[in-house]
Order: C-alpha cells, then structure tokens, then sequence
C-alpha cells in the first residue's frame, strides 16, 4: 500500500524541470510558450539588450509612436532568456550566447514594462522599462 501512494507522489514530480535556481526553472531546451517577432526590418534603428543573470542593459530603451525598430537580445547569459513586452504582444527569445532580433513598432506613446518571463527571472531583477514618445 506504502508503494502505491509514494508513485503518484513521484509521478507529479516527473513533469516539472530542474533549472539552475530550482524546480520549475527551465533548463537548456526547455521553453516558455512564445508568440513569436516580427522579422528584423533592414532599415530600422536597432536597440541592442543584453541579458545576463539577472539583468537587462540596458534596462531603459525609448523610442517614438509610430517608429518601426528592431529590438535585438543578446544572451550573454549561461541560461535561457527572453524578453516579453506583455502590453503589446512581443516576444523575443535566445539561448545561452545566443542572439535574436526582430521588428517593433508601438502605435501609441506610453512606457511599456518589459521583462525575462522565465519564472524567477522578473524577480531576481529582470525588468525594464520601454518609454514611447510621441510621433515625430
């Protein structure tokens, strides 16, 4: 009887990765759901963010309403990052020494937090601001 209950018990234990800071933290290959970028426009302005454990640098960009910019992440990190703009839909992804870019455009001026979505990451200090100011 002992064994059957302790199996369920190692069974709910099976699904969740071990990560570097614990259970739950992707591990190399693991993902979050991504939505997915726009491809990199050529002739945008590009803003480079470099994400590292556990920051972003920088971790304040400002562009204009209206301005088509690629955003390229930099992982100079030993783990997965990304880099999630909840409010406007935008997901940008890289593996460790991995690089990715892709185009953004934000109708609307506003200040747009942006942040690591690897759980614990935003917490450990991952997060940083886009301000859009007017067009122009």
């Amino acid at each position: 009887m002992a064994l059957v209950l302790l199996l369920p018990s190692l069974a709910g234990c099976a699904g969740a990765p071990m990560g570097p800071m614990g259970p739950g933290m992707p591990i190399f290959g693991d993902r979050p759901a991504v939505a997915g970028a726009p491809s990199p426009k050529a002739d945008a302005t590009e803003y480079l963010i470099v994400a590292s454990e556990f920051a972003f640098a920088p971790n304040e960009i400002q562009i204009r309403a209206g301005e088509t910019v690629n955003i390229v992440l930099d992982n100079r990190g030993a783990v997965y990052h990304d880099l999630t703009i909840s409010g406007l839909s935008f997901v940008l992804t890289a593996d460790p020494a991995g690089r990715s870019s892709a185009a953004l455009t934000v109708p609307e001026p506003g200040r747009y937090r942006f942040i690591c979505s690897v759980p614990g990451h935003e917490a450990a200090g991952m997060s940083g601001t886009l301000i859009v100011g007017p067009a122009g």
